[in-house]
């Protein structure tokens, strides 16, 4: 699992349009939601992770509807990608 991937899942999930992480912001959002251990992964959540750990702006486009398969997908990247980074 690479952080590339993980980062246009991010993007798909919200909406991002246009924001900058580094690989160590990517990494630690990671690490942030496969910490969440049981807990349900919302949109509102995902943003609340992104606003703590990334500094730079995060422009996003917002859509009607909910969707949530996109967003356990994101959860089960992040599991992946935060085991990885354990190796």
């Amino acid at each position: 699992m690479n952080l590339y991937d993980l980062k246009s899942a991010i993007e798909q999930a919200i909406g991002i349009v246009s924001w900058s992480p580094t690989e160590s912001d990517l990494l630690k959002v990671a690490q942030k939601i496969s910490s969440l251990s049981g807990a349900t992964l919302t949109r509102n959540k995902l943003s609340e992770i992104l606003s703590e750990i990334i500094d730079s702006p995060i422009i996003r486009s917002l859509n009607e509807g909910e969707d949530n398969t996109d967003l356990n997908t994101l959860l089960l990247m992040c599991l992946r990608v935060a085991n990885d980074a354990k190796k």
